[in-house]
């Protein structure tokens, strides 16, 4: 059975710049992992240099949306698609991410979908799930 995600991500005013279903592996071992490597592996700036290769720079929030969305989708058809703000928690996820760009960068967030989460107050830092769910094993 799929463990399905959505991943919002939002500029430093807290507007959704994208939101990213994946339909499989979304679970945070797995796709948790996957975005928090490469929101790491790069650094944001302000203009890219001639150095800037894919997932090495971000140039602003927007700039590593594009690159996340293509460094999870690859060359393979389905699993990972684009959709609206609005149906982020609506489309059956088990999980839910945010990346949400401030000053220094980025901040990468999760929570297990359910009913009765609250979309304000449930989140938490990827590191601590992580750990959570690793001490579970």
């Amino acid at each position: 059975m799929a463990t399905r995600a959505s991943i919002a991500i939002t500029n430093m005013m807290d507007e959704p710049v994208a939101c990213i279903y994946h339909h499989y592996d979304g679970n945070p071992d797995c796709l948790g992992v996957t975005i928090k490597e490469f929101l790491e592996g790069g650094k944001f700036v302000n203009g890219l240099t001639k150095e800037a290769e894919m997932g090495t720079q971000f140039n602003g929030v927007e700039d590593f949306a594009a690159q996340l969305l293509i460094h999870l989708k690859g060359t393979a058809p389905g699993m990972v698609y684009l959709e609206t703000a609005s149906n982020f928690g609506e489309l059956g996820e088990n999980w839910l991410y945010r990346v949400m760009a401030h000053s220094e960068g980025a901040s990468l967030e999760c929570i297990s979908n359910h009913p009765m989460m609250d979309f304000e107050d449930d989140w938490e830092d990827i590191n601590v799930v992580l750990e959570r769910e690793t001490s579970k094993k």
